[in-house]
């Protein structure tokens, strides 16, 4: 059986809740086997990526990311592109075996087009989780995610970016009282986001968001390819970070080779003396 995961039809509130619990909430859907082969096709977006990344853990299946085609031949094939986009993979699906696939342009999968699948109903989900913080099963914020202060980054003119190179919580925290100054809105590099220091809709990059500004100022991201894909079409990349090596001063229109922990907390002093 094919299941589809259709954002189309997904109530957009549903993206403020947490994607655990929506994972566990899809989890009922799909965890009743009927065939020898499921798979279950998912969005590749930051949200989706979460929720696909735990039902794979608790269905202890394997996933395929950013797939951009399925195709049936003697088995069912999928494909996804590789970080440079130049070449492609592809993956002969075990017809004994189901697979989660996160997929890039659900539109364009031909197994969809030749092939009945299922498309998955989620109506009763807000009202499950709403039911639950009612209850006291959980709190607001381990369902609700707080989205107050995060701006749309990919339609910011400024984006103030924290990578590896941020040491710890309190210098991000930091990065977004420095970014509030200017009015910025704050990026993250996925590392930040698996730290829990950054939600993810403030992923920039391939698994994250493309972003374009006027300015993109990246204070301690390295530059892997994956990142540079997402901000190529900034106007002006400054690029603060304490590798002179690293590869996001060749994409960067001025740098600075510089620990950014310290930039960080320098230009909020220097702020704070002038309002002074």
């Amino acid at each position: 059986m094919i299941y589809l995961v259709d954002k189309n039809k997904i109530d957009p509130r549903v993206y403020e809740t947490n994607p655990k619990a929506f994972a566990l909430f899809l989890l009922e859907k799909v965890k009743e086997k009927t065939v020898s082969q499921d798979i279950i096709l998912i969005p590749s977006t930051p949200f989706f990526r979460e929720v696909a990344s735990i039902l794979a853990v608790k269905m202890n299946l394997p996933l395929i990311s950013d797939c951009t085609e399925l195709w049936r031949e003697n088995n069912l094939v999928a494909k996804k592109p590789s970080v440079d986009g130049k070449n492609f993979a592809r993956y002969d699906l075990d017809p004994d075996k189901s697979y989660i696939l996160l997929v890039k342009g659900m539109d364009g999968v031909q197994i969809l087009k030749e092939e009945a699948f299922l498309v998955l109903d989620f109506d009763g989900y807000l009202e499950e989780v709403s039911n639950m913080v009612e209850a006291g099963s959980y709190k607001v914020g381990e369902i609700f995610k707080d989205k107050s202060g995060i701006k749309d980054i990919k339609e910011a003119e400024i984006i103030f970016s924290g990578g590896r190179g941020i040491m710890n919580i309190e210098s991000f925290e930091a990065l977004r009282k420095l970014a509030e100054k200017y009015d910025a809105a704050v990026g993250a590099s996925r590392p930040m986001v698996d730290q829990g220091w950054a939600a993810w809709e403030e992923q920039v990059g391939q698994t994250g968001s493309f972003v374009h500004p006027k300015v993109y100022v990246a204070f301690g991201i390295s530059g892997a390819v994956q990142h540079i894909t997402g901000i190529e079409k900034s106007r002006n990349i400054i690029a603060i970070n304490l590798n002179k090596e690293s590869p996001i001063f060749r994409y960067s229109s001025h740098g600075a080779y510089a620990d950014d922990n310290s930039i960080i907390r320098n230009m909020l002093n220097l702020i704070d003396k002038e309002k002074n």
